[in-house]
């Protein structure tokens, strides 16, 4: 079974990373916490320090099952702001069966700037993927 993959920066949504985690293993799904950055200890949004299994720069990502974007701010700003995730992304999305779980706030972050800009960003999330996220977040995607 190919191995999924939730990526955590400082400022995620402790609910949205943890509960996805937690539902996958006990399916028996092959799933590890990503760090993003270049420590395996990552606070969440409400101070809730977690262990990432790996960091993002020592991983190979060959062939994933899911990418998973926790929600939550800053983190979600924070992963878009991290250039190799968004390159990943992009791989992952023209693949045959590239699968991406971004959740909440994840798929567009702030009104000035979206996450996944069709703007600057057109390769990600296209307008013809399906796509849901926070209500706050309708007028930004």
């Amino acid at each position: 079974m190919k191995e999924s993959f939730l990526f955590l920066a400082n400022g995620f949504e402790e609910i949205e990373a943890l509960t996805a985690v937690d539902v996958l293993r006990r399916a028996e799904m092959p799933v590890r916490t990503v760090s993003i950055t270049s420590s395996l200890q990552v606070t969440g949004a409400h101070g809730v320090t977690v262990k990432a299994d790996v960091i993002y720069d020592s991983t190979l990502f060959a062939d994933p099952a899911w990418l998973i974007l926790p929600g939550g701010m800053p983190g979600a700003e924070n992963l878009a702001g991290f250039a190799p995730l968004t390159g990943l992304l992009a791989r992952q999305l023209a693949s045959e069966e590239g699968r991406i779980a971004a959740i909440c706030a994840a798929p567009a972050v702030g009104s000035a700037e979206p996450v996944f800009s069709r703007a600057t960003r057109p390769h990600v999330i296209p307008v013809s993927r399906e796509t849901s996220s926070a209500p706050s977040m309708k007028t930004v995607l």
